[in-house]
């Protein structure tokens, strides 16, 4: 899988409670929780639920900013 920089730097962060990362469609949202997945599982693998969720949401926005900018953590 490739990341970009901004992509990379958020799945590799230390884990620390809740993110949110936002983007317009296209910017590699779902990469970056499918990259960070492996990381939050070894880093809570002594959690006693083992349960890891991800929610996504599609937010509508001006048509001309789709497909483009980037993936950015708030």
């Amino acid at each position: 899988m490739f990341l970009n920089v901004d992509q990379k730097r958020i799945v590799e962060a230390e884990p620390n409670g809740q993110i949110l990362v936002r983007g317009v469609a296209g910017s590699g949202k779902t990469t970056v929780a499918v990259g960070r997945l492996p990381l939050l599982l070894t880093h809570y693998e002594q959690a006693s639920s083992g349960l890891c969720i991800f929610r996504t949401a599609t937010v509508k926005g001006p048509s001309s900013a789709k497909g483009s900018g980037p993936v950015t953590k708030a």
